[in-house]
């Protein structure tokens, strides 16, 4: 009842907290109410409290109202004659601030901020003892505005535990009721309650009479009102007595209704539960997943079953279906020619082909379960270098090739099977006959010799014709030049004509036999670069100055362009020469009338960029591989159209190739006549470093 009070209290401070009219006069902002005498009393004539403090957040208390204390005078309601206004103008104090001194403990509580609300979300609610008796509390913090939880002070409402309260309580339980002060118990009553602290109840037993004590904590959790009740012996004997009934009755209804629910849950549920539990066992030890549990009801249990069943229905599936693909596998397997067993960890056979089972003339059953190191299959003669053992060791595939005695060359495989943890778990190994293959690899290899062997025999032949056919055409060359200079008389036009004709073909063939020659030196590793440093400049001028007539017939514009980074370059000059005028002529060559070529040189690292690039026919993605190859030309057309005979790219790309440079071709898919080519002669700048080498087709 006494807890029914504080909620009682709580809930109306709750209420009260909230209005506006107690937020200004927290805020001071209805001090105007008294100059117009309105009087204050009418906003907290409540019903259910005695006493009102309003304290804003500094500790002042802003409103007060006190009733009588009187144990005579009803706290039912607030006795407004007995007001106290405090505020902050102190020219509307009431003159009857006396009042205020019946409650001292309050004030100072206050002072000492042990009945205020500092937080926003906390709130005091319990017993608080007075001077002349207890009370009941309730602190609520008053918030600055409906939407804001910035707290603006603490309104505190109390009742008294008056004489009226007691009377309440002992109309509504029939027994003699009393409160006092926890100081004020006998030396009995803290003697018994200081030996078993806590809220406890002592009973005293006094002739007719049984008085019952319990002791109630204030709001800061110290003992602070004791509550008295007494009956009589005979009314509490009877009591007892009945209570002892009443615990035998429970007691033995107890034992029977359990005994029944244990007897019941045996034969409804534990029976059927063990029955599962056997069917369950018995499949899982016969693997038998066609056997079904028959289970009447409509309850957990039968539906338990009934899922049992179904799950049965799914590992049967599932099992028909990995049998189908294991004796798929064992088929494929079964079908190879090559040797498979599989091995645990620890080396011994689980399963082999039949491919492997015919190789060691034995039967599976007479093989599983063997230790591999007892067989050594196609390792007998020397199992120390068996690739098995060294994958066991090892975590890695290992292979190895082994000859057996009848001649036959097997390559061995051995892969390592592990689990989720990188833990082997078997062995896989392969044995494949390449016997055949072997064989094969030897006639390459004696067909590879001889091809190199005729390669060079070619090589020195061309070699050794070249230079005996360099001489008789250095003479025809020669006296078919003195001829055309008219050293021994002047020409007619025909002798003229078949002159110059003879000199242009010898000298011709003189450049195709050079050709063949250096192509040979180049095979047979012979051909020496003899390197110089030089301008650059220097050797286009040069190769301008050989090549205008060819530029003139055929009225093209041909440009010569170095970078003003590029001074000098260390190679041979010779060779370069020669390089730029094949890549040039044939730029010509394949260049209509009016088109352009451009040659340039640009640094690109540590390297000389000389690019060729001329409006010529162009050269397919698929053409390209071609280019380089000796004695090849696109196709037929354009061999009678231009003629030549394939040498100079060829050779080009091998004087290159010994520059440590390299050659490609760029050519843009969607411009046909586009072929640029681009000579990397950065084979050493001055500085001596030696070019890094690309290759880009």
């Amino acid at each position: 009842m006494i807890d029914l009070q504080i909620l009682q209290l709580e809930k109306i401070n709750s209420d009260l907290s909230s209005r506006d009219d107690v937020r200004n006069l927290m805020l001071n902002q209805g001090l105007q109410n008294l100059s117009s005498g309105t009087p204050l009393g009418d906003i907290f004539s409540i019903s259910g409290c005695d006493f009102i403090f309003l304290v804003n957040h500094s500790g002042y208390i802003v409103y007060s109202e006190i009733s009588d204390p009187e144990p005579s005078t009803s706290a039912s309601t607030l006795n407004v004659s007995t007001v106290t206004v405090s505020t902050v103008n102190a020219s509307t104090v009431n003159a009857s601030t006396v009042n205020a001194s019946y409650l001292p403990i309050v004030r100072q509580r206050i002072n000492d901020g042990s009945l205020l609300c500092k937080e926003t979300e906390t709130s005091l609610n319990g017993l608080f003892l007075l001077k002349n008796g207890p009370a009941i509390i309730s602190s609520q913090p008053v918030f600055a505005a409906p939407d804001n939880n910035e707290s603006s002070g603490t309104i505190i409402l109390g009742k008294y535990l008056d004489s009226s309260f007691i009377e309440s309580v002992q109309e509504s339980t029939g027994s003699t009721f009393a409160l006092y002060s926890f100081n004020n118990a006998s030396s009995d009553l803290l003697q018994a309650f200081f030996e078993n602290p806590g809220p406890n109840f002592t009973y005293t037993v006094t002739g007719e009479h049984v008085i019952c004590y319990s002791v109630l904590e204030d709001l800061s959790g110290s003992p602070a009102i004791v509550i008295q009740t007494d009956a009589d012996s005979s009314i509490y004997a009877e009591g007892q007595k009945a209570l002892r009934y009443i615990v035998f009755f429970l007691l033995f209804a107890g034992l029977t209704i359990g005994a029944s629910c244990k007897f019941l849950l045996d034969r409804e549920v534990v029976s059927r539960i063990v029955a599962i539990d056997n069917f369950v066992e018995k499949v899982r030890l016969n693997e038998n997943f066609s056997e079904r549990f028959p289970m009447d009801g409509d309850d957990e249990l039968s539906r338990l079953s009934e899922g049992i069943n179904q799950t049965l229905d799914r590992l049967k599936t599932t099992s028909n279906e990995f049998k189908a693909q294991e004796h798929e596998k064992k088929l494929i397997l079964d079908s190879l020619s090559e040797l498979v067993v599989f091995m645990d960890s620890d080396l011994k056979i689980i399963w082999l082909n039949k491919a492997a089972l015919d190789y060691m003339g034995m039967k599976m059953d007479d093989v599983i379960g063997q230790h591999y190191q007892d067989l050594y299959i196609l390792y007998k003669e020397n199992p120390g270098k068996s690739p098995v053992l060294k994958a066991l060791e090892s975590g890695n595939e290992e292979f190895g090739e082994v000859v057996t005695q009848d001649g036959k060359v097997w390559t061995i495989t051995a892969i390592p099977i592990k689990n989720e943890d990188s833990r082997i778990t078997g062995i896989l190994k392969t044995g494949f006959d390449i016997t055949v293959h072997r064989r094969s690899e030897e006639k390459l290899i004696q067909a590879k010799l001889e091809a190199e062997e005729a390669n060079n025999s070619k090589s020195e032949f061309l070699t050794n014709v070249s230079h005996e056919l360099r001489t008789p055409l250095n003479s025809i060359i020669g006296f078919s030049d003195i001829l055309l200079d008219k050293v021994f008389g002047d020409l007619n036009e025909k002798q003229f004509r078949y002159i110059s004709n003879i000199s242009t073909s010898g000298k011709h063939l003189l450049a195709l036999i050079n050709d063949i020659l250096d192509l040979s030196k180049v095979e047979a590793g012979k051909m020496e670069l003899h390197y110089s440093e030089f301008s650059i400049d220097s050797v286009f001028e040069e190769v301008k100055a050989v090549l205008s007539p060819l530029i003139q017939v055929k009225s093209l514009e041909v440009t010569f362009n170095v970078e003003s980074d590029v001074t000098t370059l260390e190679a041979d000059r010779g060779r370069l020469i020669q390089i730029l005028y094949n890549l040039v002529s044939n730029a010509i060559k394949f260049t209509p009338n009016g088109g352009k070529v451009s040659v340039y040189c640009k640094e690109s690292g540590n390297r000389a960029l000389i690019s060729v690039i001329d409006t010529g026919i162009g050269i397919s993605a698929e053409d390209q591989v071609k280019l380089f190859q000796p004695f090849t030309q696109l196709d037929a057309s354009t061999a009678k159209q231009y003629c030549g005979t394939g040498l100079g790219l060829a050779l080009v790309k091998k004087i290159v190739n010994l520059h440590q440079g390299d050659i490609w071709v760029e050519s843009d898919p969607g411009k046909a006549v586009t072929l640029p080519f681009h000579f990397l002669s950065g084979n050493r700048w001055s500085s001596g470093k030696p070019a890094r080498l690309e290759s880009k087709m």
